[in-house]
């Protein structure tokens, strides 16, 4: 049987696991709440909102299998690092092409704070 050392504390696992499961319930949810949005600028129909909206959560459950081996073959820093990266890039990406396709009318009402 092999043994693991593991590196940091247990503080350091738990407010790393949360920081990224905020980020990445904020890329997958973000969609949610701006699907309607889309629709009207992008001018799509009710199909490819449903495809878009549900993009985030089919694309999470086909790759979950290959990162969990992924993390049991290099452990868990690497891969939680570039799944950030990967989520703030979305997020991002989502962003711009609202600030693009729908410069004039973003207002106050358009973001949750």
């Amino acid at each position: 049987m092999q043994k693991y050392h593991l590196k940091g504390t247990p503080n350091m696992g738990l407010i790393m696991a949360t920081f990224g499961f905020f980020i990445g319930f904020a890329a997958v949810s973000l969609y949610g709440p701006v699907a309607t949005k889309l629709k009207e600028v992008l001018g799509i129909s009710g199909f490819l909102l449903g495809l878009l909206v549900a993009a985030p959560n089919l694309s999470g459950s086909l790759l979950r299998i290959p990162f969990a081996a992924w993390v049991d073959k290099v452990g868990g820093k690497k891969p939680l690092a570039i799944l950030l990266l990967l989520a703030v890039f979305g997020m991002a990406g989502l962003s711009i092409l609202l600030l693009m396709y729908y410069p004039d009318h973003i207002t106050k009402s358009m973001y949750w704070v």
